[in-house]
């Protein structure tokens, strides 16, 4: 059945064929030379990272990472396909969520791409994430949000 691990260093072949499979389901390629380069060194580049799994099979990814001692980003957020409409996106987002909660984080934002990434935005938007102006420097995104986690 369905379950989140944290990622250990073991998993790291399997996250990379993961996203060879996930990535082109939203009309992209998996670059892991160029733009995706950070996953295929988690260790090093996620400060918390977790994988769903079904069974012993990666099915999706979240990650979350400091970008200063208020703020935090959520990041790679992917799903199979096949597995959308089950609840599972809302499951990964309530552990990022409480991850950044408990790291005493006050806000967290997100970038995305509006033409492959609709179903994802109104998850996002579910749980109060609202639009916000572009926080970081990226030649693919065109939507960046925002989380307000504490006043």
């Amino acid at each position: 059945m369905y379950h989140i691990e944290q990622f250990e260093k073991k998993m790291q072949s399997q996250v990379t064929e993961f996203y060879e499979k996930c990535l082109p389901e939203s009309g992209r390629l998996f670059d892991p030379e160029g733009v995706h380069k950070a996953l295929t060194e988690i260790e090093k580049n996620y400060d918390f990272f977790l994988c769903l799994f079904d069974g012993s099979i990666i099915i999706g990814t979240i990650a979350v990472n400091r970008l200063d001692e208020k703020k935090c980003e959520l990041r790679s957020v992917y799903l199979l396909k096949e597995y959308h409409g089950k609840g599972l996106g809302t499951k990964m987002m309530k552990e990022a969520i409480c991850y950044a909660k408990a790291c005493g984080f006050h806000e967290m934002y997100l970038d995305t791409i509006s033409s492959t990434s609709q179903r994802a935005i109104r998850m996002y938007q579910s749980y109060g994430f609202i639009n916000t102006e572009k926080y970081k420097n990226t030649i693919r995104s065109d939507i960046f949000m925002k989380l307000i986690l504490k006043e």
